[in-house]
């Protein structure tokens, strides 16, 4: 997966790869490793809506209602790991 702002660049670089390992160009990215990329003007955006969509549904909870969640928005969660720095 490569990306980059300067098309110029990216074309250089798949050519070098493509000489030395033989690449091939498979287009945009829509999935990867779970993600869904969405390209758009000013960038890209990454989701994981599909990945939960069949983790609910697997669970049988694709059809439950949301809930709001029992913690302060913008919460500064402090776990053990930071005390054992």
């Amino acid at each position: 997966m490569l990306t980059g702002s300067d098309p110029t660049e990216i074309q250089a670089l798949k050519q070098s790869l493509d000489s030395t390992f033989g690449i091939k160009d498979l287009g945009m990215l829509h999935y990867f490793l779970g993600f869904e990329v969405s390209h758009h003007p000013d960038g890209v955006t990454l989701t994981q809506r599909k990945f939960t969509q069949d983790l609910l549904k697997d669970s049988g909870f694709l059809n439950a209602k949301p809930t709001i969640t029992p913690l302060t928005i913008n919460l500064k969660l402090i776990g053990l790991w930071s005390s054992l720095g």
